[in-house]
């Protein structure tokens, strides 16, 4: 996939909430900017994004995370 150089911005919260779950890992590549409130993603986890992956997986872990508490 060709993204023409462009990566994907997403908001911090939403970046904290995919790490927290361990949808993204840490990465230097990765880079908040926490005054404008975006966080800039890599080249692989931007496709991911692009793509729907992250989302996918963040519903995945959220299923299993609702499973065992019911």
């Amino acid at each position: 996939m060709d993204l023409g150089g462009e990566l994907a911005e997403i908001d911090v919260e939403l970046f904290n909430r995919l790490l927290k779950t361990e949808v993204i890992k840490p990465n230097p590549n990765i880079e908040t900017n926490h005054e404008k409130g975006y966080t800039l993603l890599d080249p692989q986890s931007t496709e991911s994004y692009n793509n729907g992956m992250l989302f996918a997986n963040y519903l995945i872990v959220l299923k299993q995370v609702l499973s065992k508490l019911n």
